[in-house]
């Protein structure tokens, strides 16, 4: 009949080989460190796009996945990084993904260097709002919206002229009088056409942002900071897995030569 094994016999087994358990442990510490060391400190930076509420029913995470994978969209994120990323990193080292229960989008780069990553996270963004701009008719909208707000600007300085010549003419008591009579009326219907100019470019630009409420309010929410403190690599937590896998390595281990000399002492006898 076989002996049963105690728990006390374990413990005895352990005790017998414990330097087979520390020195598996010390060394398993020792590669961790060693592998953290030498590994190179990466980088993580993250910008935020806010939606508005018409896009975001449309862009989940799975939505987003599926538009910010395709070289198309990363290249143009490179172009606008100016950088030697190539589309193959970039694509390996970003995230995105719809934070829960919002409308923010998070586009997150890893990379050794913290400037690039911030740049590159920030080039995702803008590639994003753009395509979405494109897409809604926004790119176009805006460019209408400043496109009339440059010449309500320039109408404006128009009218300041006009205004300031018809003040000249009504100051000026050396004109003879029909000629101030017809300078003033020529100023005035100036200044009336200027005044009714504007205002049909500000009803304009007033109809335009409207519908840019309507269709845009996608933007940047917030710029990627350049990040001080590296993600990785964990010093700390790999030493913290080395300890369990390297005592459980060397309590296998005592184990299994302790096995071995037993079957070994069965074998002479």
């Amino acid at each position: 009949m076989e002996e049963e094994i105690t728990l006390k016999d374990y413990f005895n087994i352990l005790f017998k080989r414990k330097w087979i358990v520390v020195i598996t442990l010390l060394l398993a510490v020792a590669v961790a460190v060693a592998a953290s060391m030498l590994t190179a400190p990466v980088y993580k930076a993250r910008a935020l796009v806010q939606l508005n509420k018409l896009v975001a029913t449309e862009y989940n995470t799975p939505a987003i996945q599926q538009v910010v994978q395709t070289d198309t969209f990363l290249k143009e994120a490179k172009q606008l990084a100016s950088g030697s990323t190539s589309v193959a990193q970039l694509k390996e080292n970003m995230q995105a993904e719809r934070m829960a229960q919002t409308n923010l989008i998070s586009f997150s780069v890893i990379d050794e260097n913290p400037k690039k990553a911030a740049v590159l996270a920030d080039a995702l963004a803008e590639a994003f709002v753009a395509k979405i701009r494109r897409e809604s008719g926004e790119e176009l909208l805006q460019k209408q919206a400043d496109q009339l707000e440059s010449q309500i600007s320039a109408a404006k300085g128009e009218l300041g002229t006009a205004q300031e010549r018809l003040a000249e003419v009504e100051a000026d008591n050396s004109l003879p009088h029909p000629d101030k009579v017809l300078a003033r009326a020529n100023f005035l219907s100036l200044v009336n056409s200027w005044k009714m100019a504007i205002s049909n470019l500000e009803m304009q630009f007033t109809n335009t942002e409207f519908s840019l409420m309507e269709k845009g309010g996608v933007k940047i929410m917030s710029e990627a900071e350049v990040p001080e403190s590296p993600i990785g690599p964990r010093i700390k937590t790999n030493m913290a897995i080395a300890v369990v896998l390297g005592l459980v390595g060397g309590i296998g281990l005592a184990f299994l030569i302790e096995y071995f000399a037993i079957l070994k002492i069965n074998g002479k006898k």
